[in-house]
């Protein structure tokens, strides 16, 4: 259970990093 919690919040992580770096790159173009 660990650890489909922790691989869980990776994959969350990473796409909410990939949001933020997107939504960046659309407010600075």
């Amino acid at each position: 259970e660990t650890y489909t919690e922790v691989a869980g919040m990776q994959r969350f992580g990473a796409f909410y990093m990939d949001y933020l770096y997107t939504v960046e790159n659309i407010i600075s173009k």
